[in-house]
């Protein structure tokens, strides 16, 4: 990929682009273009960039907290590629180590990590001793990784298993409800944000050998250093170095068309801007309003967007005390099988102003992804819910803890659902509407709802603007995992 060029291009011949939406996808078009000379104005309704993937400010802690922790992985290339080019890469901090809660003997933890064999056959031998599993449901995951592997490269798999389900390739394959539940589950909720039995097969097949066995390092988490926003931030200087301009807190109300083609925008605030390419990294349920009546007729890519349905997250932010002065998390992160509360992060220790000065209380933010069945639940049960399953971490230390502050964020229409089909709704960046682009990880990007594809279609969504061809940022798997995948 074409990085920063150092110094602005004011040419009255600078071509412009007008990028409706600061989400991952959004922001990252903006970046590549201006990257590229382009002079850009960035519009996003929000006070921050990053979209459903950026912070909030709590009154009551001074913080600054994500809406809900997003993680990266060293399998999502162009998503590392857009923080090398913002200059935060060196925000984010690496484990290699997954480790799991003992649903049956919550204060065991189990760690899942690769060893020096080569990719894919790093993960195998530490399979046949992950204590969260029997020896039995061992060789039944070890058997199911390499069925998945066999499925074939993550295209062809796609392509093959669009119309099936994961829960029924898994009960087609042998795997039982408590295995599916103790591991395939959580690492599908967690990647795809939504149940196996409403995630396509080869979306899930792409987790698995994309996400864990191409590479050794592939499976790495990544978590940010910072608020998610300050991962963002750095778009700002760049765009304007090179011209352009971000406009926060702007609504766009409608795209211009004229001859079949994009001429600009329309803001809420009856302004136009005119441009020489728009686009449009809105979430799917918004594109219908930005565009002129009947153009959706005109062009294929917005006519099943009806057919796309959401996904929702929530984010509890816990803030504990440990009147033993013990831990409050028992691990830097801990995933939690069959549990209704997916996930725990430490944050870190923070002061509470209303509490007595020097108190302080252990940050510790619970996910819940799919949420379907919790998000009409209030804040304050929510909250009780995280709690109680954090508490069941501890054992007999579980009345040390006390729950000082909590704030609960509801994402409902977090991602788009990975379900069964999905492709046949999912647009192009590209269509016969010409200088009309479009962008967001809902797009055909050959990835589930993740930020990696939200920032791999905000790179399509630029270099078909440029007329360019985009590159797949794409991170080859060890020759070995080629050989077995096909």
């Amino acid at each position: 990929m074409n990085h920063a060029h150092d110094s602005a291009t004011h040419d009255p011949q600078t071509r412009t682009a007008v990028v409706c939406g600061g989400g991952v996808a959004g922001l990252t078009a903006a970046v590549d273009l201006a990257q590229h000379g382009w002079r850009v104005t960035l519009i996003e309704q929000r006070a921050r960039l990053g979209g459903r993937a950026s912070s909030v400010d709590d009154p009551k802690t001074n913080e600054t907290i994500d809406n809900c922790q997003h993680v990266v992985m060293r399998a999502c290339t162009a998503l590392l590629d857009l923080y090398d080019r913002l200059g935060v890469a060196d925000q984010i901090e690496w484990s290699q180590t997954l480790r799991f809660a003992d649903p049956d003997e919550p204060t065991t933890l189990h760690a899942l990590a690769g060893d020096d064999l080569p990719a894919p056959v790093h993960l195998l031998r530490p399979l046949l001793k992950f204590g969260l599993l029997s020896m039995k449901q061992r060789f039944t995951v070890a058997r199911g990784m390499v069925s998945v592997l066999q499925a074939g490269s993550t295209h062809r798999a796609r392509t093959h298993y669009n119309d099936t389900s994961f829960a029924d390739w898994l009960n087609e394959h042998g795997q039982d409800a408590d295995v599916v539940e103790r591991f395939w589950s959580p690492i599908i909720v967690s990647a795809c944000n939504e149940t196996p039995d409403r995630v396509a097969a080869g979306y899930a097949f792409q987790v698995f050998q994309e996400g864990m066995m191409a590479t050794d390092d592939a499976y790495h988490l990544g978590l940010a250093l910072c608020p998610l926003a300050a991962l963002y931030d750095p778009a700002t200087p760049i765009i304007e170095a090179h011209g352009g301009n971000v406009r926060l807190g702007t609504t766009v109300s409608s795209v211009n068309v004229s001859g079949g083609r994009a001429t600009g925008v329309t803001l809420n605030t009856g302004e136009t801007l005119d441009a020489d390419a728009v686009v449009v990294a809105v979430p799917f349920d918004r594109m219908g309003s930005l565009l002129p009546e009947g153009l959706a007729g005109q062009d294929e890519r917005f006519a099943d967007l009806d057919a796309l349905e959401q996904s929702p997250i929530v984010g509890i932010h816990l803030y504990v005390t440990a009147d033993d002065d013990g831990t409050v998390l028992p691990a830097p992160h801990v995933a939690l099988p069959t549990r209704p509360v997916h996930w725990f992060f430490g944050k870190g220790s923070v002061e509470l102003p209303e509490q007595a000065p020097g108190t302080k209380a252990e940050h510790v933010h619970g996910v819940i992804s799919a949420a379907h069945d919790v998000i009409d639940q209030s804040a304050d049960d929510l909250a009780a819910l995280g709690f109680d399953e954090l508490k069941r971490l501890h054992g007999d230390r579980a009345g040390a803890l006390r729950l000082v502050h909590h704030r609960v964020i509801k994402e409902k229409h977090a991602t788009f659902s990975i379900r069964p089909g999905v492709d046949a709704a999912r647009p192009q960046v590209s269509g016969p509407m010409q200088n009309l682009f479009v962008a967001g990880d809902w797009t055909d990007t050959g990835w589930p709802a993740t930020m990696e594809g939200a920032a791999r279609s905000g790179f399509a969504a630029a270099a078909a603007a440029r007329g360019a061809s985009a590159s797949p940022n794409a991170k080859p798997g060890t020759l070995l995992y080629r050989l077995l995948a096909g």
